[in-house]
């Protein structure tokens, strides 16, 4: 359980984290650096859907498939903000570093492997069932991805309280 002044502390990292988010990670400011990146992603959903069969092809960021549909992936679309949320919850709670490290070292490649998921599902959804696709992007992967930030959080935060040692209960 965390003290008042450490709980106030990880609030304060956190919501300065998240302006210095809503402020910085716009376009104009970080579009050109992440653009490899974006790249890079837009590749690695190419070739998940190529090979589930959909006929598909990439011009630098954006996917085309059959029937006419699209989509670009922007630096939105790259799970960068939800994997810094969580590094930064880990990081600002309590615990000891080498634990904090192990944690996100199983849940950064799960947040970004869960983000390639989400990127696929819409890619499908556009092709098979574009009636589907704004809600899938808007609501259920929205709603998705922030639940699997707190759940990864909370599992985290779950293993640095433990210490290493096994928890003792009376029975």
């Amino acid at each position: 359980m965390l003290s008042r002044a450490a709980g106030l502390r990880f609030v304060s990292i956190v919501a300065t984290f998240a302006v210095g988010v809503a402020v910085g990670f716009r376009d104009e400011f970080v579009g050109p650096l992440l653009l490899p990146l974006r790249v890079l992603t837009a590749r690695a959903v190419l070739v998940i859907v190529q090979g589930a069969g959909i006929d598909a092809f990439r011009d630098v960021s954006a996917l085309y498939g059959p029937g006419g549909f699209a989509y670009q992936i922007s630096r939105g679309c790259l799970g960068l903000v939800p994997v810094a949320f969580l590094v930064v919850g880990v990081l600002a709670y309590p615990g000891e570093r080498r634990r904090k490290l192990q944690a996100l070292a199983v849940g950064v490649p799960a947040l970004f492997a869960l983000n390639l998921a989400r990127l696929v599902h819409l890619f499908y959804l556009g092709v098979y069932r574009p009636d589907l696709f704004s809600l899938a992007h808007q609501l259920f992967w929205q709603a998705g991805i922030v639940a699997a930030v707190f759940l990864v959080w909370v599992a985290a935060i779950g293993y640095l309280e433990t210490n290493g040692r096994p928890s003792t209960s009376a029975g």
